[in-house]
C-alpha cells in the first residue's frame, strides 16, 4: 500500500498564481519599456555633469548643445528649451524638466516625467 501526497491546491489554477503571473508581467513590462527610459535619462544626467565639470573652459551654450548632442543620440525627447544652464555666482546650474512617452504597439499608454537638477561650484581643473 503507498501513500500519495497530494498537493493542498489540488493542482489547479488559484489566486496566488494568478497574483505571481501578475507580477511577472509587470516586470517584464517594466524592463522592457520603462528601464531603458530611466537608464537613458541617468546617463544624460551624468554627461551633463561632465559638461559640467569642464565650466571653466565652456560656455553655458556649449554645455547645452553637447548635452543636447547625447540626448538625441540617445533618441530622449528633450528640446533645446528644456534644458537650461546659468552661471550663477561661483556655482553652475544646469536643470531639464521633459516627458517621454511610453508607447506600445503605436498606442501611448503613459508619459513619464523626468526632472533633473544638477548644481557645482565652478573650478579650475588641475593637472
Amino acid at each position: 500500500m503507498s501513500i500519495k501526497k497530494i498537493n493542498a491546491s489540488g493542482g489547479k489554477f488559484n489566486i496566488v498564481t494568478l497574483f505571481l503571473l501578475l507580477i511577472a508581467a509587470g516586470l517584464l513590462f517594466a524592463g522592457i519599456f520603462i528601464l531603458p527610459k530611466f537608464l537613458a535619462n541617468f546617463n544624460l544626467s551624468q554627461e551633463m555633469w561632465k559638461y559640467m565639470v569642464r565650466a571653466t573652459e565652456l560656455t553655458d551654450d556649449q554645455i547645452k548643445a553637447k548635452t543636447m548632442e547625447i540626448a538625441k543620440a540617445q533618441n530622449i525627447p528633450l528640446e533645446f528649451t528644456d534644458l537650461e544652464c546659468m552661471r550663477q555666482g561661483s556655482n553652475i546650474n544646469c536643470h531639464f524638466d521633459y516627458y517621454w512617452p511610453v508607447v506600445v504597439k503605436g498606442k501611448e499608454l503613459f508619459k513619464l516625467h523626468f526632472r533633473v537638477n544638477k548644481n557645482r561650484p565652478i573650478t579650475k581643473i588641475k593637472f
